[in-house]
């Protein structure tokens, strides 16, 4: 259960107010909630809420700082 990990990432971009944050690990790219929302470009940590292998979701929050 990876659920509370947090996994370093990058944003990659911005859209509908939403960033997008691309994973290192697995270059997998997750939108992420953010006010206010980290600049383009920003290393970030997030921390890893809900899988779902059989639906393909994976959603994400920003980690405490």
């Amino acid at each position: 259960n990876c659920k509370g990990q947090t996994v370093s990432g990058h944003v990659v971009r911005f859209f509908n107010g939403r960033s997008f944050v691309e994973l290192e690990d697995t270059l997998l790219v997750v939108p992420v909630s953010a006010t206010p929302p980290p600049p383009l470009g920003a290393a970030v940590q997030v921390a890893i809420g809900h899988v779902d292998a059989r639906r393909d979701t994976l959603s994400v929050r920003l980690a405490e700082r």
